[in-house]
């Protein structure tokens, strides 16, 4: 039903380029290039650049289901799928056994993080706030629930206002959907020679500026990347294990790095013991119970469970005070900075994909910038760019001089003569600024020592 769900909205391009969380192609990677390209093309125009970046209390979990549903109305999905999940979604009802009896509350809200439908649901919730018309001046994009935006102006007043504006146009699509923002965890880093920092508020809550964004989970800190189990037998510490994993794998990667280094342990322990491995990651477990994972790690895992049934597994809620997982969680931390280096788990392959991406982009840069040809065009775009420019084709024809011009077509031998009908050398900057004959068209014509031949 998710995989129906996510085929249809790659498929025909329903999600905004600028989500760059769960989706094939898109990372952490793409997200930091896009960021950083925005910044340092507004900084070369000489703006001043705020980036916020902004945290909405429990996205997932607070996410409305009438929100959901609203959104699956108005968008083009086939009837099957709108029907499936205003099935899924509709008369649901949680039950708890309580000293008192049961208690039953409908479950009008909620898209777990770690389920499989919620990553694909809240995408197309995020997918409205993406798809605004905002400003000129205004870049917005997403990681799943992690928004930034981006806001340049050459005042410092101008920087406030257009950011309050863009705060207030947020802020709308927040209420509209039940979802709060958490002002304490919502910053802004300042990019300018500006001295004093500008106010920024929400709702009436100062914004604080910082120096940098860290985002921090698991067993990820600044200090790199840890994986760590610990064996609880009779109440007692029987066994523990962690290590550290290199500083460009994922907390991912080290969830399951450390369920696949439990389970070889258990599978060790005499054929008459059943062992339990309790997991906080539901991510891991699932990816660990598909025979067909495309994760390497993931598929032992099966195999060593398939082959071993006394081996038992379950999932446990992180850091609700259960003694192993609190004692696994610590040890995993103490790893990063102490543990010993463990060389078995692959670099992740957005990582390998951003280092060859940067790789080709430096070399592209300096073949641009060294080149023969080109050079006008080098003039105005010096940067290269996986993005594509938003010129039209008469732009490219006159910034580029390959178009219908005497100079042009002469100089390919298209044409007997360069001249124009007036007199002059018929160019592109010519027919903007000199033909008599173009006269109602003109624009004023650049100083020589601006004019690029």
């Amino acid at each position: 039903m998710t995989q129906r769900l996510t085929y249809h909205l790659e498929s025909t391009n329903s999600l905004n380029d600028r989500q760059h969380g769960f989706r094939e192609g898109k990372s952490v990677y793409t997200a930091i290039n896009e960021l950083l390209r925005n910044i340092k093309t507004a900084r070369r125009d000489d703006n001043h650049v705020l980036v916020l970046s902004i945290d909405i209390k429990g996205a997932f979990d607070n996410l409305q289901h009438r929100a959901l549903l609203k959104t699956l109305d108005a968008s083009a999905f086939p009837s099957t799928i709108n029907r499936l999940f205003h099935s899924l979604l509709q008369n649901r009802k949680v039950t708890l056994l309580t000293p008192q009896g049961r208690a039953t509350k409908e479950q009008k809200q909620g898209c777990s993080q770690g389920s499989c439908s919620g990553p694909a649901l809240w995408k197309l919730v995020a997918n409205e706030i993406l798809n605004q018309v905002w400003p000129d001046n205004v870049h917005i994009q997403a990681f799943a629930d992690d928004f930034v935006l981006v806001i340049k102006a050459d005042t410092n007043k101008s920087l406030v206002e257009d950011m309050q504006n863009a705060i207030t146009q947020f802020s709308s699509w927040c209420s509209e959907n039940e979802l709060a923002i958490s002002t304490e965890k919502t910053n802004y880093i300042l990019f300018s020679k500006m001295v004093r920092s500008p106010k920024i508020t929400w709702n009436g809550y100062k914004i604080n500026r910082v120096k940098s964004f860290k985002y921090l989970d698991g067993s990820k800190t600044e200090h790199g990347v840890g994986a760590a189990f610990c064996v609880l037998t009779n109440d007692i510490w029987a066994y523990q294990w962690s290590s550290k994993l290199n500083d460009n794998n994922t907390v991912f990667q080290a969830e399951l790095t450390a369920f696949h280094e439990a389970v070889i342990y258990a599978s060790h322990l005499p054929n008459h013991n059943t062992s339990k491995i309790h997991v906080d990651n539901r991510a891991s477990i699932m990816a660990s119970s598909n025979s067909k994972s495309t994760n390497e790690t993931a598929r032992k895992i099966f195999k060593i469970l398939l082959s071993k049934p006394r081996i038992k597994v379950s999932w446990v809620k992180a850091h609700a005070g259960n003694i192993g997982n609190e004692r696994a969680d610590q040890l995993a931390k103490d790893a990063t900075q102490h543990g010993q280096p463990y060389s078995h788990t692959k670099l992740p392959k957005p990582h390998i994909k951003g280092l060859l991406r940067k790789r080709m982009l430096e070399q592209w840069q300096t073949l641009w910038k060294n080149g023969d040809t080109g050079r006008k065009i080098y003039n105005i775009i010096p940067s290269v760019s996986l993005r594509p420019t938003n010129w039209i084709r008469e732009d490219v024809i006159f910034f580029s001089q390959h178009g219908p011009f005497p100079a042009y077509l002469k100089r390919f031998h298209l044409s007997e003569s360069d001249y124009c009908t007036c007199g002059g050398i018929g160019t592109a900057l010519h027919y903007a600024t000199e033909c008599i004959y173009t006269v109602s068209w003109h624009m004023r014509k650049p100083a020589p020592n601006f004019e690029q031949e």
